[in-house]
């Protein structure tokens, strides 16, 4: 084979390979741009993965009320077109809805507009919860989500007006079984705001129609269950709980007839350029035809503006023995046994605003006291005083002075009664013998209490003294002669011809302590019985605490009792239970007191009644219910009133 053959042989077989070199070296791949990208700012939490945006906030600068708002920023990615549209994705569905604007017009959820500003709505949806959306207009399958939580702001309450719900008339105090309209007034408050109130029932939020959101104010029906201190808030959902607003409920009427008038009122204390509530203790002073006032919370006696001893002078010869409070009205009314008249104080000032003569021209003797006047207490709700006198039992109007027509029954130097029922549970002994009475107000009926032949006791020859507790209807008398306490159930008890009876149990405090037993009086709210002895002794019991059947002994109850001893100015305590001379009251701090008057009206004597029967009981005392109050704090404080 020639040589030429042979090159050309090898110049075919190089060729394809150069080829496919030279076409190798020339090929190019197709790489596509990077997508569309979509983020949105701010990012949501890490605790909630929400960004919260309050439904309104308070401008610090302008002090006025707007509505929240969120800028949301997007950023759009590997495109020149970096506008974007907003929408609100509805939870309900999730659809999207432009701008936030639902296809019937309304915007439940708030609006977003094309920059992005997202403004909440004014009234909180069902659903809180939801997602604000950012489309890109250059790729519309690009789109970013954030998560959004609506939070009411904290609602806060600036003052409360109080309604009688029956009259309409505007009140300064609740009272305990009483139904009121709440005008409450404040920053941020809803239709759908909860108001809460301790001690009491609260109904429907009232809020005006079409009124622009938040509300200034709302109204709120309640009804009062218990005395003492009564903190209300308003609490909108989602959000923080606001200031707790003090009011006060007053007890329906007093426990039982006393010398003192426990009523709270606001009082500047001197040095002070705004009022305080203090728990104002009324307390008669015989020789100086005066009520002095002191603070039941500090045990002090109150100070005027001009750093004197409050007091309220009463007329020349006046010399009052006993109080009661009206708070439905800010009064007080005072009465002397040897008079016949009825003076009532204004309590928000301490004046006498009235003195009305009494129909009562006779008296009558008990082993203690003569007395025209013996008794009396106030019905709020009717704004009546309720007199036992020599003349009989009888109401005092006490707006106009207007008495009703007197009710023949022996008198009684100390009842109870039950404002439900208009009933008076009215104790005697005396002439015409030892009994009880139950008056019918309304009617004017007297209903002579039977004990049952079962019962295998009797009620006593010297019953001088008796409470009730309205809630339950568990009586309590007290038998200066024996020392006895007898507790009868009228709860069901209904009158039969000329008579009523009920079940009832005999129980005593103590039989080592000098002096008899039959002071009582009670508390409805915590259904203490406070106990106490012409000597040198007091004492709690816990009552029934719940309407029941049958009799209710106390047996399983919790008595404690305790022997006071030296008055801090050297003077023996005597007679905690003189008819007039005991009463209960619940402080400002909700704590439940029994008060005791000494004999003279020169020292009160003040029991925390919780702390009384939560005391350690008395090493090598008279018996097992014998308290050791010196421990620190005592629940015994005493109260001098000079």
């Amino acid at each position: 084979m020639s040589s030429r053959v042979r090159s050309l042989r090898a110049l075919r077989a190089f060729l394809p390979f150069t080829v496919l070199l030279l076409l190798a070296g020339c090929q190019e791949y197709y790489l596509p741009p990077p997508p569309v990208a979509v983020s949105i700012s701010p990012s949501p939490s890490l605790a909630s993965n929400f960004v919260n945006v309050p439904l309104a906030v308070l401008n610090s600068s302008t002090n006025q009320i707007e509505t929240g708002t969120q800028q949301f920023t997007a950023t759009v990615v590997n495109t020149g077109n970096t506008n974007v549209t907003w929408s609100i994705i509805d939870p309900r569905t999730g659809v999207a809805l432009p701008n936030g604007v639902a296809p019937d017009g309304t915007a439940p959820f708030g609006l977003i507009d094309s920059t992005g500003l997202y403004t909440a709505p004014t009234a909180m949806p069902a659903v809180n919860t939801f997602a604000v959306q950012a489309t890109s207009v250059a790729d519309k399958t690009q789109s970013a989500q954030v998560g959004v939580e609506l939070v009411a702001p904290t609602a806060t309450v600036s003052s409360v007006t109080i309604t009688d719900a029956a009259s309409g008339n505007t009140v300064p105090a609740m009272i305990q079984g009483g139904s009121y309209v709440l005008d409450i007034k404040g920053q941020f408050l809803y239709p759908t705001s909860v108001v809460k109130l301790s001690g009491g029932s609260v109904g429907a939020v009232q809020a005006p129609a079409n009124a622009p959101l938040p509300l200034d104010e709302i109204k709120v029906p309640v009804t009062i269950t218990a005395a003492g201190l009564t903190p209300l808030l308003v609490v909108n959902p989602t959000s923080t709980p606001g200031n707790p607003f003090a009011l006060v409920t007053e007890p329906v009427s007093p426990a039982a007839t006393s010398a003192m008038a426990v009523i709270i009122e606001p009082v500047v204390l001197p040095g002070a350029s705004a009022p305080v509530l203090v728990d104002k203790i009324y307390v008669p002073q015989a020789s100086g035809d005066a009520l002095a006032i002191m603070d039941g919370e500090t045990g002090t006696r109150l100070r005027d503006r001009n750093n004197l001893p409050a007091l309220v002078q009463l007329p020349v010869g006046f010399a009052p023995t006993m109080a009661a409070a009206n708070p439905a009205s800010d009064q007080v009314i005072a009465l002397s046994t040897s008079g016949s008249q009825l003076a009532v104080v204004d309590a928000l000032h301490d004046t006498v605003s009235q003195i009305y003569a009494l129909p009562v021209t006779q008296t009558v003797a008990f082993s203690d006291e003569t007395c025209g006047v013996c008794a009396a207490l106030v019905d709020t709700r009717r704004d009546e005083a309720i007199l036992s006198t020599a003349n009989g039992f009888f109401t005092v109007n006490l707006a106009t002075g207007a008495t009703s027509s007197p009710i023949a029954a022996p008198t009684s130097e100390n009842f109870a009664y039950d404002p439900n029922t208009q009933r008076i549970y009215a104790p005697f002994h005396g002439a015409s013998g030892s009994g009880l009475n139950v008056i019918d107000l309304s009617s004017g009926a007297v209903y002579s209490y039977q004990l049952a032949a079962a019962a295998g006791f009797s009620l006593g020859s010297d019953l001088s003294a008796a409470a009730l507790d309205p809630s339950t209807l568990f009586a309590v008398l007290g038998d200066f002669g024996s020392s006895e306490y007898v507790g009868i159930n009228f709860n069901g008890a209904q009158p039969s011809q000329n008579f009523i009876s009920a079940p009832a149990a005999q129980f005593q405090i103590s039989a080592a302590c000098g002096g008899g037993w039959d002071g009582v009086a009670i508390e409805p709210g915590s259904h203490f019985g406070f106990f106490g002895n012409q000597g040198a002794c007091l004492g709690v019991a816990s009552l029934p605490s719940a309407p029941a059947s049958g009799t209710l002994g106390l047996a399983n109850q919790n008595i404690r009792w305790a022997q006071i001893g030296l008055s801090p100015d050297g003077i023996a305590w005597t007679n905690l239970a003189e008819p007039h001379g005991e009463t209960v009251f619940v402080g400002l701090n909700g704590t439940v007191y029994g008060l005791g008057l000494r004999q003279d009206q020169g020292m009160l004597v003040r029991v925390d009644l919780a702390a009384l029967q939560a005391a350690p009981h008395l090493a090598g005392g008279a018996d097992a219910n014998q308290a050791d109050i010196s421990t620190t704090p005592s629940p015994v404080v005493f109260m001098p009133l000079h």
